[in-house]
């Protein structure tokens, strides 16, 4: 486990022996006790925030105040509270299914309690959190629910789609740089078929899940202090103008207007490079791996 102290709040990363893979379980700890007030950036992975202590979590545009929140890829909320010290598990869209008992495409901008989703567990959860001694206590009570959840639901019908989880993969792996035009004769299915079975197993379509990958080797890129044209050259857009309009659409912000100051005060950058330093690279969780027993081996 390892804890970042280099600004104004801890990140603390699970080791991996308390991960299920596809998942990531990420701790933030602001150490000056003030109120809170934070925009959700898009990133490659689902996720969930459990507010760690006795107060809530309040997000603009969706559930006005809970103890835990659930959010998409292509989150536009603000997340606020009197007091930052979170749990967030970041999870494929490849588990949504298996863990969430949704389609990634039910999980829209608007963040949802997870309350809603997992009932009387999801306060259990909370309630147990609070209670914990440390932060590895914590992530073990959060490693054995997310273990638990995926036995109950290891039927077929919580397994992901194996073109679609395979494509999905790629894409992440490929930096979002995968020609998607070529994806579906690659697996000899027609577009129209590729693309509804990519969107209900991911919740996006093949080129948004591209742009989410980009954006978010873009956002890492400009945290560590790149230039703007080494950033669009880097994570793939053809030119400046081409990043200032993807951030401007995907986040509501400018690049150039992101210092590396202030991003490196901001929890959604932290936590990349936290978990960089941790385990070498900061990519999002792409998904269990095709051997398992939640997803099918295929050519």
């Amino acid at each position: 486990m390892s804890t970042d102290r280099a600004f104004h709040f801890d990140v603390i990363v699970a080791p991996p022996d308390l991960t299920v893979p596809g998942t990531r379980l990420v701790g933030f700890s602001e150490r000056s006790g003030a109120r809170f007030s934070h925009q959700l950036m898009p990133r490659p992975s689902l996720g969930i925030a459990v507010d760690c202590t006795q107060g809530s979590l309040t997000a603009t545009g969706g559930s006005a105040r809970a103890s835990a929140l659930v959010g998409g890829m292509t989150p536009r909320s603000v997340v606020s509270g009197a007091t930052f010290e979170c749990l967030e598990i970041q999870l494929s869209p490849l588990l949504a299914r298996a863990l969430l008992d949704v389609h990634p495409a039910e999980l829209g901008r608007p963040l949802v309690a997870l309350d809603d989703i997992w009932g009387a567990d999801a306060e259990r959860l909370r309630n147990r959190i609070i209670d914990a001694a440390s932060w590895a206590e914590r992530f073990d009570l959060v490693h054995a629910m997310l273990t638990k959840r995926l036995a109950r639901h290891s039927d077929a019908t919580h397994r992901p789609d194996p073109v679609a989880g395979d494509a999905w993969r790629r894409i992440v792996r490929s930096g979002g740089h995968l020609p998607i035009g070529t994806l579906p004769g690659q697996y000899g299915v027609g577009r129209t078929q590729f693309w509804k079975r990519f969107r209900e197993e991911v919740g996006l379509s093949p080129k948004q899940a591209a742009r989410i990958v980009r954006f978010d080797r873009a956002l890492r890129l400009l945290g560590a202090g790149a230039g703007l044209a080494e950033v669009a050259a880097e994570a793939g857009y053809s030119d400046q103008p081409h990043l200032n309009r993807e951030f401007a659409d995907l986040a509501g912000l400018s690049p150039g207007g992101l210092s590396p100051g202030g991003l490196r005060n901001h929890p959604s950058w932290r936590s990349r490079v936290t978990l960089h330093r941790t385990s070498g690279h900061a990519d999002p969780p792409i998904g269990i791996p095709r051997a398992s027993s939640l997803s099918p081996a295929h050519s």
